[in-house]
């Protein structure tokens, strides 16, 4: 099926041409149009089929990358919070290690900070 040809032989039929302007078309049977249009409409809907069929495939890849997408935001939603909980604990050690070296009196005074 050549798809252009398709295109062009559709507009044509659809602008109610003359016969000379039918001769022209890649479906001409001869001037008998019982035969050309069944044929030009069955390969027009053919290829109505396989764009139907693909924007099926793209819908579907698309749901799924969308669903692949919010897995990974919560992933990354998890991540940074593990990371962030790091980095305190980290801030809350250094503040300790600090105190033990004699950074600050009373190395074991505050509680809260080994929370």
């Amino acid at each position: 099926m050549d798809i252009e040809k398709l295109i062009e032989a559709v507009r044509l039929c659809g602008s109610t041409p003359k016969v000379d302007q039918c001769k022209q078309c890649a479906y001409w049977t001869g001037g008998d149009m019982s035969k050309c249009i069944p044929k030009m409409t069955a390969e027009a809907a053919t290829a109505l089929q396989y764009l139907r069929e693909g924007a099926d495939e793209v819908n579907t890849a698309l749901r799924e990358q969308l669903a692949e997408n919010e897995k990974l935001r919560a992933d990354l939603a998890r991540v940074t919070a593990e990371r962030d909980a790091a980095i305190k604990t980290a801030q809350k050690l250094d503040k300790i290690v600090g105190r033990v070296w004699g950074e600050e009196e009373d190395a074991y005074d505050d509680k809260s900070i080994l929370c």
